[in-house]
């Protein structure tokens, strides 16, 4: 497979590496995020939320009550 396009950000502090990378061949495209913890929030910092770590996906309402988890439980 060769390589059309790429794009990344990646930073590290203490040997710990984070960051993304797009890339695509031109027949398939990719999107990854490497990091310890992955949260999508609301602007305002506050409200409903989810977030990826250590093999759980989980969600969590406007009161901060956990509603859903997928992969590895608690």
């Amino acid at each position: 497979t060769s390589l059309f396009a790429r794009a990344a950000m990646m930073i590290s502090a203490g040997n710990v590496i984070t960051g993304w990378e797009n890339t695509t061949n031109g027949a398939v495209s990719s999107f990854r995020i490497r990091s310890d913890v992955f949260e999508v929030v609301p602007s305002t910092g506050t409200g409903e939320r989810t977030a990826y770590s250590n093999g759980s996906w989980k969600g969590w309402d406007s009161n901060n009550v956990k509603r859903w988890q997928l992969g590895k439980q608690d």
